[in-house]
């Protein structure tokens, strides 16, 4: 595939090039879970101290 001209990334990579288009308002509440649960190891629903 890169012989072809893919670029590799990383798996954070993928749903930030997906919710690139800021003006996907609706999916910014679940990308931004996928991001504070998997990359930052946090609890989405614990309030920030």
């Amino acid at each position: 595939m890169e012989s072809a001209g893919v670029e590799r990334i990383t798996w954070n990579v993928v749903p930030a090039e997906l919710q690139r288009d800021h003006a996907r308002s609706d999916t910014v509440k679940p990308v931004t879970r996928i991001f504070m649960e998997y990359l930052f190891k946090m609890d989405p629903d614990k309030p920030w101290k």
